[in-house]
């Protein structure tokens, strides 16, 4: 929980004044103004976790004060992401912290969805007071509705009206999340309500906004859209920026939207200031190799960002979109004490980092040992089946008379995006047949949360799989079961294999498993480092590389398949989803 009441500190105050010795001095320092884009000498002065003063900072030393000397470094606010899915790490809450803390991330906006449509709003409740134990900073969004998809996909746990007046109460709510445009445009009117009711307390909806434009882009900031993280081309951008909105430029492990959103300013001239980058969604693999919101600001110093700048787009920028820049975002007097010591600007080349006022990070390795709580009965035993998934349950059928079937594949772009295109596909007995040496597999979706099982299938194209299966059961936005094959009896072998062991990612192939990454906490997380982690996704590739995949991420790739919100297409355990129209359509078009 972010500790800001009673705001006002009167020992902040008496050090501010040199009436009172700081707890910490870091002075030797050239000091990062993010509101004037200035270098000011000196160094910061903190006490009971917050800053008391900055630049000139002797008059606040005393014999109990531990002086850093920075020797010359930079002194750089500690990093926001504005929209993160953690649970998509696959890493409890307690590692999130940990990994992004490595990187310089001290605070984050997120709406722990994915743990709120297994284990509900108790279990979001949860997740926060988890984060709350541990250094990172927690700015709550609550999601705008769960499911998100339409046709509203099972989940154990939906969110609605009375969710969204529990979590007003809560301290750590700043806003609503993903607020989509479907949802706008459709006048759902308990997202409406919802919106609303937080415009009303002071909180901010974020929007969900792809290719929105013109009357519909209007329509979204009218209802109380406040930012959006899906920008794809620069004059979307430009065009949301005119509007009034924050535009968080994406930068996720399999989409880039920073490079190209950065043309709004490169090519026009327009100012960064309401520009900030977000990871969405982002895996171990990428923390680990890559970086986090560091390396967003080393991404945008290389495309032509100057370096104050880019730094004050990751800090100043998303706690001044949510309303929370007196708490975090700067180095200036009462804000909470979240440095960094950097090297380099350029490169942020972090030296150390200190999280309210305290060493947490400094020489490659954490200094807090930071331990997770017992997870509730609810986060567990999550994956429910009453029956036996089968072959007849993955294989689409014709009549046994025909011979091939004209079929729709969903197919998957770099992007993300899914486009549509059609194949010719044999038949045998009534079932429709995969074609690896067409890239057309099957994809199916389990419901894993009623114990029924309810299940759909279609044909996707993208992967290169030539053998096999592999299947997950993160996939937002309903974490119900996706696999994908080249192989039905190895979908079958995969999916019954996941329900064994109560969630997780898994390859198969000639019948066996071939590896499984277990994730036993709400079938979406494990409580393990995000080195281990990274290692493990990165064996599960090496497999599936094996196996004929020709993307570099095709675990990470395939969570996404069933977000209605994302065009074209979708998959939900309801069936396949054209998301223009919002509706469920066959995949067989025809057959002979």
């Amino acid at each position: 929980m972010v500790k800001s009441k009673p705001y006002v500190n009167r020992r902040l105050i008496r050090v501010a004044l040199g009436q009172e010795p700081a707890d910490l001095v870091i002075k030797g320092a050239q000091v990062v103004n993010v509101f004037t884009l200035e270098m000011i000498p000196g160094g910061v002065a903190i006490a009971d976790g917050r800053i008391a003063t900055v630049g000139d900072v002797e008059h606040c030393v005393g014999e109990s004060t531990v002086v850093v000397d920075a020797a010359g470094r930079f002194l750089v606010p500690g990093l926001i992401d504005p929209h993160i899915h953690p649970e998509v790490t696959k890493l409890t809450m307690t590692r999130v912290a940990e990994a992004l803390l490595a990187h310089g991330t001290t605070s984050i906006m997120c709406s722990l969805d994915q743990i709120g449509v297994v284990a509900g709003i108790e279990g979001i409740r949860f997740a926060l007071d988890e984060f709350s134990r541990t250094p990172l900073k927690v700015f709550y969004n609550a999601p705008s509705r769960l499911p998100y998809t339409t046709p509203a996909s099972t989940v154990a746990h939906t969110f609605g009206l009375q969710e969204h007046r529990r979590a007003l109460e809560w301290d750590e709510t700043v806003g609503m999340w993903e607020y989509m445009i479907e949802s706008i445009a459709g006048f759902e009117e308990g997202v409406l309500d919802a919106s609303s009711m937080l415009l009303d307390g002071g909180r901010r909806p974020q929007g969900h906004l792809p290719f929105t434009s013109g009357p519909l882009l209007s329509a979204a900031v009218a209802a109380g859209a406040t930012s959006d993280h899906e920008s794809w081309f620069a004059n979307e951008v430009a065009e949301k920026l005119r509007a009034g909105l924050y535009v968080f430029l994406r930068k996720a492990s399999c989409v880039d939207n920073v490079a190209e959103g950065l043309r709004a300013v490169t090519d026009t001239g327009l100012p960064t200031r309401r520009l900030s980058f977000c990871a969405d969604d982002i895996d171990c693999s990428d923390i680990v190799d890559l970086g986090h919101m560091d390396a967003c600001v080393r991404y945008a110093v290389g495309h032509g960002i100057a370096p104050l700048q880019a730094i004050q787009t990751a800090t100043l920028t998303p706690a001044e979109a949510f309303r929370v820049d007196h708490l975090v975002g700067s180095l200036a007097p009462g804000r909470i004490g979240d440095v960094l010591l950097v090297d380099d600007l350029g490169t942020m080349a972090i030296h150390s980092v200190f999280a309210d006022g305290r060493p947490v990070f400094a020489g490659g390795r954490l200094l807090v040992a930071l331990q997770a709580p017992t997870y509730p009965a609810r986060f567990f035993d999550t994956m429910r089946l009453d029956r036996l998934v089968t072959e007849d349950d993955v294989y689409l059928r014709v009549p046994d008379s025909a011979a091939e079937a004209d079929v729709l594949v969903m197919q998957l772009e770099s992007s993300q995006i899914r486009s549509r295109r059609n194949a010719t596909l044999p038949v045998r007995a009534g079932r429709i047949q995969p074609a690896p040496d067409q890239d057309v597999l099957y994809i199916s979706v389990t419901d894993r949360h009623s114990g029924k099982g309810q299940m759909a299938s279609a044909f996707v194209g993208g992967f290169g799989l030539k053998r096999g299966a592999f299947a997950t059961s993160l996939s937002p936005d309903d974490d119900n079961v996706i696999c994908v094959g080249a192989s039905v009896p190895d979908m079958v072998v995969a999916i019954r294999h996941l329900f064994q062991v109560g969630g997780g990612q898994v390859v198969a192939d000639e019948g066996r498993v071939v590896d499984v990454l277990e994730l036993p906490v709400c079938g979406i997380m494990a409580d393990v480092s995000v080195q281990a982690m990274a290692e493990r996704e990165r064996a599960l590739a090496r497999h599936l590389s094996g196996m004929g995949v020709t993307i570099p991420k095709p675990l990470f790739s395939v969570l996404f398949l069933s977000i209605t919100a994302i065009p074209q297409f979708a998959i939900t355990d309801q069936g396949l989803v054209e998301a223009a129209r919002r509706q469920v359509v066959s995949p067989i078009l025809s057959w002979r």
